[in-house]
């Protein structure tokens, strides 16, 4: 019995080591397309149009990741838990333990494109004389119909930390955004730009140099070179996986936070790649990557809703609403409106028809849900109802009130005897609140200059509400 206790300890104990907290599945072990893997795993589940998707390189150098927390293997955590992992090599040689500090699946597949060559070089990232291989490029189309925006949690590791990081075989990560089919984005053009150098970092908790992410700008001192380290406050250092054996790279960041704003109505092009450093035709070298976590992203719509004049019956008033956001009919997002106040939804359709029973004030409000991000935007009117078929129907319970209008001046008079501040409303045909203002017991003229031409309720009520005066009048 007890030999068969320690062979069950001796086999959890094994298997708590064995198994990673770091899963990985590349493309070409996937059952997914590129396209779900960036609607997935990338983007996220949103109301963001993906189109057009594009992917250049090896289908092993890319995939989706699973991190689950294993303080025994690393006890400060990794930082992301799911989402896309690109690499200028094979996706495998991100997973510990990191037995090994050269790893690395060279393809010699040399990647000419001009302008990626010139930024780098001039972001100092690489020399003069560096090419581009074993390129990793995801390409993709962005629309949104409201206001949005996406938030990325980024880690880069590397195996050329720390003995190999130079500008000669530096591997590079950059996330460019251009606009196209249009100029509605004052923040970008038809020239890509970079939305993840080190400077748009959110989270940022020490003095960052504004460089592109790369073994060579986010690094320690470097012994080779004798120079100082640059965005040190970035790097976590993992030779044989001292800081996370899940981890089978030998240096890696913390988490980045980088948002991307879109513009209704503009089409984004987003060009992602991750590449290999090679000076004088010596191609690729040892493996990076970047882990770019399942996005999250915050819409802000415009929610705004409108009605007609409501239709007076025995039945009560009959109020048809037109939902008129800028968010509306679009995937994954939930109506909820409520007419009485009562927290308590009384419609999901997208232009509800209700019946109000009582005359009075009526709070509606329209909410908007995101079903993905849980997101709720919403909109409050008043609307007053004077149903005369409503036996309880408001009357001029108030006859000491007299209203005179001025219509050379457009103003209107109010006499009476009120001993202390009121309530003085204007209200539109539609029962829509149009002006509130509390006047004290010696204001009588209002002026209605701001009021546009129009048929009006003028609703006056004491500050007890003991005392209620309704009357219609005409604005020219």
């Amino acid at each position: 019995m007890l030999r068969n206790i320690l062979i069950f300890v001796f086999t959890f104990f094994l298997l708590s080591n064995v198994f990673a907290q770091l899963t990985l599945t590349s493309l070409s072990d996937s059952e997914m397309s590129i396209e779900e893997l960036v609607v997935q795993d990338l983007v996220g589940c949103s109301t963001v149009s993906v189109s057009n998707v594009e992917y250049i390189g090896s289908t092993n150098s890319i995939g989706t990741f699973n991190y689950l927390d294993n303080n025994a293997i690393c006890s400060d955590g990794f930082g992301l838990s799911r989402g896309i992992l690109m690499t200028n090599g094979d996706v495998q040689y991100a997973v510990g333990p990191n037995n090994d500090g050269d790893d690395g699946a060279n393809y010699n597949t040399q990647y000419n494109n001009d302008f990626i060559e010139s930024y780098l070089l001039d972001h100092e990232v690489v020399v003069s004389g560096v090419e581009l291989y074993d390129a990793c490029i995801l390409k993709f189309d962005l629309t949104s119909s409201f206001p949005t925006e996406i938030f990325f949690d980024v880690i880069y590791g590397s195996e050329e930390y720390t003995e190999w990081m130079s500008p000669w075989y530096s591997d590079a990560f950059c996330f460019f955004v251009s606009e196209v089919n249009g100029d509605y984005d004052p923040n970008f053009d038809s020239v890509p730009k970079n939305i993840m150098e080190t400077g748009s970092i959110i989270n940022q908790q020490c003095e960052i140099l504004n460089k592109p992410i790369s073994a060579w700008t986010i690094r320690p001192y470097s012994n080779q070179f004798n120079l100082p380290a640059v965005n040190e406050c970035l790097y976590l250092d993992n030779q044989d996986g001292d800081y996370c054996d899940a981890i089978g790279y030998d240096g890696f960041t913390t988490p980045m936070e980088f948002s991307f704003s879109l513009v209704p109505e503009a089409t984004y092009n987003v060009l992602i790649i991750i590449s290999d450093g090679g000076y004088g035709n010596s191609g690729g070298g040892l493996d990076s990557g970047v882990f770019i976590k399942n996005s999250t992203i915050t819409i802000s719509p415009d929610v705004n809703f409108i009605w007609d004049l409501p239709q007076y019956t025995d039945d009560g008033a009959i109020v048809s609403f037109f939902n008129t956001s800028s968010i509306y009919d679009a995937n994954n997002i939930l109506y909820s409106w409520d007419f009485n106040n009562d927290g308590i939804s009384d419609s999901s359709e997208l232009n509800p028809v209700f019946t109000f029973n009582q005359s009075g004030y009526h709070i509606v409000t329209l909410e908007i849900i995101d079903s993905c991000s849980g997101e709720i935007s919403s909109v409050s009117y008043d609307l007053f109802i004077n149903n005369p078929y409503d036996t309880t129907s408001l009357a001029e319970s108030a006859n000491d009130v007299i209203i005179s209008s001025n219509y050379v001046d457009k103003s209107i008079s109010i006499q009476h005897n009120f001993n202390s501040n009121y309530l003085f409303q204007i209200i539109d045909n539609f029962g829509k609140l149009i002006l509130s203002k509390s006047l004290s017991s010696n204001e009588s003229l209002i002026d209605l200059k701001n009021i546009d031409s129009g048929c009006y309720f003028v609703r006056i009520i004491s500050e007890n509400k003991s005392r209620i005066y309704n009357k219609k009048i005409i604005v020219i």
